[in-house]
């Protein structure tokens, strides 16, 4: 028998279990415990607590994330609160632009203005056309040489000066005016002999004039209606300077033509205009064809020799 065999049996075990060694294995048995559920297991409540963390950490939330959402949330207030003062604007303005200005109260010290302004521009104003000319006494000034004259005429009406000198040298007639555009106006200019005519007041008031001469003068002041010639009908002629009227006011196209050597000059004057308008100005023999605006009242020649105008 081996030595395994021997301290079997002297340990009282066999093959066969006895009595006792059953009990105890039952007891054993017994004692064990049993398998635990799925859910009471570490490896499965580990992860289910860090998942319950990680919710509950998300569920909390970051505060600055809070804080984005809030000043989010704040701006969109702002914009919906601006779109409404914008469109309660809109609407403000719409209901001002339906509502009828209320008409100003006529100013008495208005309406008396305007009728002033009424009765100034009824008055005939030198250098805006000459309608309806005041009349006054003609006068004559008569000197031998050089001199300075008075040669204003009352209201300062519209005039003619019919001039002439009797002298070989140099002989000059310059006038003050008291008008906007010019201060003198030189009415003639030139060598011996002289014979012409000259509107006055018609840029301005005429108040002195300064005469160059070596010979005898004579300046003969006449209403614009008694001195000038006739321009109703849009023809006149004649020789040297002349002035040239027509009280209705004309226009058209008109001829003109001049027979000369020296400076020939043709200017017109209406209520169209502040001052004469130059129409022509050339040296010596002149024809061609111009227009005058319409009303046309005065129409001044400068000429050294023989003229003519005619519609066209």
């Amino acid at each position: 028998m081996s030595d395994d065999a021997d301290r079997i049996d002297q340990a009282g075990h066999g093959d066969e279990p006895g009595p006792e060694a059953s009990a105890v294995d039952g007891e054993q048995a017994r004692g064990q415990e049993q398998p635990r559920p799925w859910y009471r297991r570490k490896r499965f409540v580990i992860p289910l607590a860090l998942l319950v963390v990680f919710v509950a950490l998300g569920a909390l939330g970051d505060p600055d994330d809070e804080e984005v959402a809030e000043e989010s949330e704040e701006e969109l207030e702002a914009e919906d609160e601006a779109e409404e003062t914008a469109a309660s604007g809109d609407e403000e303005a719409a209901d001002e632009a339906d509502e009828p200005e209320e008409a100003d109260e006529p100013d008495p010290t208005d309406e008396a203005d305007d009728e002033d302004e009424t009765e100034d521009a009824d008055e005939p104003a030198a250098g805006l056309g000459v309608v309806d000319p005041a009349d006054f006494d003609a006068f004559t000034v008569e000197g031998q040489g050089d001199d300075v004259i008075d040669l204003s005429v009352p209201d300062d009406a519209p005039a003619v000066a019919s001039i002439s000198h009797d002298g070989t040298s140099n002989f000059a007639v310059e006038v003050d005016v008291d008008s906007e555009l010019i201060d003198q106006d030189l009415l003639v200019n030139t060598i011996g002999a002289y014979e012409g005519q000259h509107a006055l007041n018609v840029d301005g008031a005429v108040s002195e004039a300064v005469v160059t001469a070596d010979g005898a003068w004579a300046i003969d002041v006449a209403p614009l209606a008694e001195a000038a010639q006739d321009f109703e009908d849009l023809e006149a002629s004649g020789a040297g300077d002349a002035v040239l009227w027509a009280p209705e006011g004309v226009g058209g196209a008109v001829a003109i033509s001049h027979e000369g050597e020296s400076n020939f000059a043709v200017t017109a004057a209406g209520d169209y205009m502040l001052s004469p308008e130059l129409l022509v100005n050339e040296i010596g023999s002149y024809e061609g064809t111009v227009r005058l605006e319409e009303p046309t009242v005065l129409v001044s020649v400068t000429a050294d020799g023989d003229w003519s105008i005619s519609p066209d």
